[in-house]
């Protein structure tokens, strides 16, 4: 289990995000906002893996599928605004 669930954990995106986090950083009060948000990110999703039975329990399968589909329409509409935000830079920048 632990193998399949690292690369949906840290894959290209967080890779992605934590470079240019490191890279935007420049004062020291930057660099320990940004290290406290990634403890923060890393924690709760120990928590999520650790009480991910007990979840499943609670909600049952049909309620993972529902959970599965809202998750996938928040990441859907995420990566629509990137997207359009991208575009409108592109076009629009100075």
């Amino acid at each position: 289990m632990v193998p399949l669930s690292v690369p949906f954990t840290i894959g290209p995106g967080v890779i992605g995000a934590l470079l240019v986090m490191g890279g935007s950083a420049a004062t020291a009060a930057e660099k320990m906002i940004d290290i406290s948000g990634i403890v923060t990110a890393v924690l709760l999703t120990g928590i999520m893996l650790f009480v991910g039975n007990w979840i499943e329990h609670a909600i049952g399968r049909k309620g993972l599928n529902i959970l599965s589909k809202i998750t996938g329409l928040i990441v859907a509409a995420l990566a629509s605004q990137i997207i359009f935000t991208g575009i409108k830079n592109f076009l629009f920048s100075k």
